[in-house]
């Protein structure tokens, strides 16, 4: 990851985002671009052939707004350039990160409404799911340094894009990786179990059949030797979970335990009971600080 793009729209979440984005870009050698997209604010201008719409702003009255996030990021010491366009923000940043080749995409979870005329943090959601790189969103304040990373995987391609890419920051920073694989009975779905009962349900092995079972572990062996074989020198280990994960994965990433984590931006079909993709949405809008979105399918 040598080539870093930020989303900037001024608002107190770009700014984390700037400021995470500086810190990797120390980490990892890497130099940042911060863009800035401004919406077009249309106004009207009467002539004689009847009335032409043309755009009272361009991209000169955002570049301020943009310089503002490229100083956060030159501030750790990381080199920074500007690049301010208009249209729509999400459009615009996967454009930029898809022709000029950026490996990591970093914005805010939240940013300034449309009435500024800026529009970021409502788009984050399409851009982690459409860049054509990872994308980094941050939440509130992020860590300064990433110690443990949890990666949730499913079995699927894009669950191991996902281990790839946090794996590239798990060597830089030094980290552990811990792999989870949620498994999902049916059984507990149906019944709908009230919370206090949900503390008193069975463990894992007594939940789910011999054979779902053996394939979850098969599942986490295989990706522990395909980190391995990465030969990063950070630790990794795996744990199996059970529920629906959309709820699962979100409350491991709010326990405090994890710095950052990753998922695949969509995982299997829910006839394999392994729906990991299908939540990165819910991790997206209730997970911890960082949350890593990886994974892109061949041809897509």
């Amino acid at each position: 990851m040598k080539r870093l793009l930020i989303g900037y729209d001024g608002s107190d979440q770009a700014r984390e985002a700037a400021r995470t984005a500086g810190r990797l870009g120390v980490v990892l050698g890497a130099k940042v671009t911060v863009v800035t997209v401004g919406q077009i604010v249309l106004g009207q201008m009467a002539s004689a052939a009847g009335t032409t719409v043309v755009p009272s702003l361009d991209e000169r009255a955002f570049l301020p707004i943009a310089e503002d996030g490229a100083a956060i990021v030159r501030g750790s010491g990381v080199e920074a350039d500007v690049c301010v366009l208009l249209g729509e923000p999400a459009s615009k940043l996967i454009e930029v990160a898809a022709r000029e080749g950026h490996d990591l995409v970093v914005v805010g979870h939240c940013g300034l409404g449309g009435l500024k005329g800026l529009v970021l943090g409502s788009v984050a959601k399409k851009v982690a799911t459409e860049a054509p790189c990872p994308v980094l969103v941050v939440r509130g304040t992020a860590p300064e340094v990433l110690k443990n990373i949890l990666v949730a995987v499913d079995g699927s391609e894009l669950a191991e894009q996902a281990l790839k890419a946090a794996a590239t920051l798990a060597k830089a920073f030094a980290a552990g990786i811990t792999l989870v694989h949620v498994v999902f009975p049916p059984l507990l779905n149906e019944r709908k179990l009230e919370p206090a009962a949900r503390r008193l349900r069975p463990t894992p092995e007594e939940q789910v059949g011999r054979e779902a079972l053996a394939r979850a572990r098969e599942i986490c062996a295989r990706m522990e030797v395909g980190y391995d074989s990465m030969q990063l020198g950070v630790d990794c280990e795996s744990v199996l979970s059970d529920g629906p994960p959309s709820e699962v994965i979100p409350s491991l990433a709010r326990s405090g335990v994890y710095d950052m984590v990753a998922v695949g931006r969509r995982g299997m079909s829910g006839v394999a009971r392994l729906l990991l993709g299908s939540v990165s949405e819910e991790v997206l809008a209730r997970g911890g600080a960082l949350t890593l979105v990886a994974g892109k399918l061949q041809g897509a």
